[in-house]
């Protein structure tokens, strides 16, 4: 009787023991509004959640909240705050390019789940930021020039997509630096100028009449191009030319003005300025 009345009661303890940890509250807890900390991977489900956080090269900052948090505040390391322009997608952040441009630690708000640190590589590059725009295009024959500009942080000529639209033709010769030429196109020099300006040259075979510039690495939401039709150059104007003030008729002048000086000395003169009229017109031809 005594030892079935202790396995009772050792059972009973067991019980009693295993509900006091099942119903123990589970142990964490969020940052509090005011306090940082680094952001790591984890959250969802239907409570408040802050995770995700990521800095671009691009000077995009992207993350994801619950509740979302309008306007998106971060803070610089220098303790000056500023808004973030992007778009919420649920609960998914993106903010726009070049929105950040300095390298550092930055610290996004939310006084929900806790403020949260994120390090950001600084801008390398942003299709938001490119500006290419064609100057000029012009043709003579089977050669091509063309002005243009480019601008932009971390933007390079190599990254230019040419296309030149035949004369009476559907057919377009491409050319790409480092990675393309079509068959059409030779002899292609790209010279740079000053203050982003560009010239570029090449032999297409037949006249042209229309330049296009694409930038492939920004299709998509930013599609960058820009076109020019292309204008035949004139006839180069000929060459002014300036009169020699020991022309012929000077020379006649200077002749008769001789007559009345001694024979000897007038001889010699007249050799010398024939000799001088001769080569003066020699060099003018040659």
């Amino acid at each position: 009787m005594n030892r079935k009345i202790s396995l009772y009661l050792v059972c009973l303890v067991f019980l009693v023991l295993a509900a006091s940890f099942v119903s123990a509250p589970a142990a964490g807890g969020g940052a509090t509004g005011g306090t940082y900390s680094r952001d790591s991977s984890g959250g969802g489900g239907d409570g408040p959640y802050f995770y995700g956080l990521k800095c671009l090269d691009t000077g995009q900052l992207t993350f994801k909240q619950r509740p979302p948090i309008n306007p998106v505040v971060i803070e610089k390391e220098d303790g000056i705050n500023f808004t973030v322009t992007g778009e919420w997608k649920g609960t998914t952040f993106t903010s726009e390019e070049a929105e950040i441009s300095d390298a550092g630690t930055y610290a996004v708000f939310d006084p929900k789940n806790g403020n949260k640190t994120v390090e950001c590589p600084g801008l390398k590059f942003s299709c938001k930021l490119v500006e290419l725009n064609i100057q000029n295009c012009s043709y003579k024959k089977d050669k091509v020039t063309v002005e243009f500009t480019l601008t932009g942080k971390g933007t390079s000529i190599e990254d230019i997509e040419f296309q030149f639209q035949k004369q009476n033709s559907s057919q377009s010769l491409k050319y790409q630096k480092n990675v393309m030429i079509s068959t059409g196109l030779n002899s292609v020099f790209l010279q740079e100028r000053e203050n982003g300006s560009y010239l570029l040259e090449t032999t297409s075979g037949s006249p042209v009449s229309m330049i296009k510039a694409t930038y492939p690495r920004c299709i998509g939401e930013h599609y960058l191009y820009s076109k020019l039709n292309c204008m035949e150059r004139e006839e180069s104007q000929q060459e002014e030319v300036i009169e020699d003030k020991y022309d012929e008729s000077s020379f006649k002048e200077v002749i008769k003005d001789k007559r009345n000086e001694p024979l000897e000395e007038k001889k010699t003169e007249n050799t010398i300025l024939k000799m001088i009229f001769f080569f003066r017109k020699w060099f003018s031809v040659n």
